[in-house]
């Protein structure tokens, strides 16, 4: 092989897999979709990619985790604005009660309607989402509240879930904060007690005091104040939602710039590298007449 020729095969052998590297590189940015796949593509964009991945799974961890939170605190508002009716309802009832004009069998009929109504309220406070009891707390499995002392077994923190860097949320709330009560009797400090301490009076004929009236009163404001500091939650979590979803959004595009590959333009390089390496051999193999199976 004279020097000219060596030093043109060289020149071709590198060229060749130049070009046979980018030809494989476009190909495979077509197949995948991806412009970079590992540290070697581009080890400044590799990293910040991963930077980008670890950001926008923490955004995805969140956005589930204020989802189940925004579902549990909506269907426990629903199941208060429930309570929060009966016990207008029942207010109503211990005014009627209360006026003097009532006979012992109409107070025990308005007695036998506290008592169903406890019933049913108990039954709402024990409610479960999933396997979870709904007003317990912290302690999912404990049933709250006792159907016969009324008195609340469940845990003593709320359960919390992080909805945000640094932001959690009370998911489970306490029921002895959601259903309790201040009076002047320490025995009777939550709703369900005070609704049994009102049915047992007027189960036995008795009119109520003012301070029976004013106890059903606080009962009331109590969950009306719990209902509005839910809402202010579920209020807070749908802005959370929204600035989440629009950061997740310009993380992805960031990502999607950074990774992911120009079809047109990668299908263009594709063509534009074969017809090089085309000409490459066949430049290759018209070179004085040389044929490529010489130098295989």
């Amino acid at each position: 092989m004279r020097v000219p020729d060596l030093i043109f095969y060289l020149f071709f052998q590198k060229e060749n897999e130049r070009v046979r590297e980018s030809i494989e590189e476009k190909y495979r940015e077509i197949i995948t979709g991806k412009r970079i796949e590992k540290p070697s593509d581009d080890p400044v964009s590799f990293v910040k990619i991963q930077e980008l991945k670890k950001e926008i799974s923490s955004l995805s961890q969140f956005g589930r985790n204020r989802l189940f939170a925004d579902t549990v605190l909506t269907y426990a508002d629903t199941l208060l604005s429930g309570i929060e009716d009966r016990l207008k309802s029942l207010y109503s009832s211990l005014l009627r009660a209360s006026n003097g004009t009532l006979n012992p069998d109409e107070l025990k009929a308005i007695g036998k309607e506290f008592e169903e109504a406890l019933k049913v309220l108990l039954n709402v406070a024990n409610e479960k989402i999933g396997e979870s009891y709904l007003f317990s707390g912290a302690s999912l499995n404990t049933k709250p509240f006792d159907e016969n002392t009324l008195n609340y077994n469940g845990g003593n923190t709320d359960f919390e879930v992080l909805v945000e860097e640094n932001y959690r949320v009370k998911t489970f709330m306490r029921g002895d904060y959601v259903f309790g009560v201040t009076t002047s009797d320490p025995t009777i400090n939550n709703i369900f007690k005070v609704i049994k301490s009102i049915a047992d009076k007027l189960k036995g004929g008795n009119s109520p005091d003012q301070t029976d009236i004013e106890n059903l009163k606080k009962s009331y404001d109590q969950i009306v104040k719990v209902r509005s500091e839910i809402g202010s939650v579920l209020k807070e979590l749908r802005n959370v939602q929204e600035y989440q979803e629009e950061r997740k959004d310009t993380l992805d595009k960031i990502k999607s710039d950074n990774e992911d590959a120009d079809l047109a333009k990668s299908i263009s390089d594709y063509e534009r590298f074969r017809l090089t390496y085309d000409a490459v051999m066949k430049l290759f193999v018209n070179h004085r007449g040389l044929s490529i199976l010489e130098y295989i």
